[in-house]
């Protein structure tokens, strides 16, 4: 039991200490006060006073996966150069094949 308690003990203190320093370094400046704040005001939407009453309405748009790719469209280097990465992995695996050899 204890080797099941005590990395989950970890995980949930390293990611308060995530949600600290993201709250203390942002670019807002609010601090870990404006933090707890909109967490409160998330909650209080989802389970509190405030949940049913209704949101704004938001009229749908209706377009195609074509005409929004088609729109989103840009002529810039893709982020990922696919022929880069098949070069990097073969290389890769070449060099785990002449290691096994051995």
């Amino acid at each position: 039991m204890r080797f099941l308690f005590i990395p989950v003990i970890v995980a949930v203190v390293v990611s308060l200490g995530v949600v600290v320093a993201a709250a203390l370094l942002s670019p807002e400046g609010r601090g870990l006060r404006g933090f707890f704040q909109d967490l409160r005001a998330g909650l209080s939407d989802r389970v509190g006073a405030n949940r049913g009453r209704s949101r704004l309405d938001v009229e749908p748009v209706d377009t195609t996966l074509d005409d929004f790719f088609a729109a989103t469209a840009t002529q810039d280097d893709a982020y990922v150069a696919a022929d880069g990465l098949a070069n990097r992995i073969e290389h890769v695996v070449d060099g785990v094949a002449s290691r096994t050899r051995r």
